[in-house]
């Protein structure tokens, strides 16, 4: 009996540090910013762009050329200023180029965890900043997607 109230207080104690600690965001190590090149001959490449909402049931297609384009234009070469594990990614789009996938990417976009991560060959790659224009483009097509619900 007359361990059973330190008991508690461990218990009580370790368990207020765990869930402390689990609402701290995990930083990851980053990974290079997408070299500029890579938009670049991207932006020759790339014919279709798949657009998937995870917290919807809804996605979008681009397949006309100068859609696909215009939206590889506002991608950013920027680093990433904070990279996480517990960050989530709202959307993930895949990028092809003649019906194969060429790279894909995740887009974090909230207030603390504003990144895209590129997976090329499903191995992540580069993190890089949005660009503000690619920004408010992705959250107007976020907000159409919550609206459709």
């Amino acid at each position: 009996m007359k361990y059973t109230i330190p008991f508690f207080l461990f218990l009580f104690t370790f368990i207020a540090c765990k869930t402390e600690k689990s609402s701290t965001p995990v930083v990851q190590e980053k990974l290079p910013p997408v070299p500029e090149q890579f938009i670049i001959d991207m932006y020759e490449k790339i014919d279709h762009i798949d657009y998937y909402f995870r917290n919807t049931a809804f996605s979008v297609s681009q397949d006309q050329k100068e859609s696909v384009q215009q939206f590889i234009s506002l991608l950013s070469s920027g680093e990433a200023r904070m990279v996480s594990e517990t960050c989530p990614s709202p959307l993930r789009m895949t990028f092809l180029s003649l019906g194969e996938i060429i790279f894909e990417t995740e887009m974090y976009m909230s207030e603390n965890c504003m990144y895209v991560e590129y997976y090329i060959d499903n191995k992540k790659t580069y993190q890089s900043a949005h660009s503000q224009e690619g920004y408010n483009f992705l959250m107007n097509i976020i907000k159409s997607a919550e609206n459709a619900r």
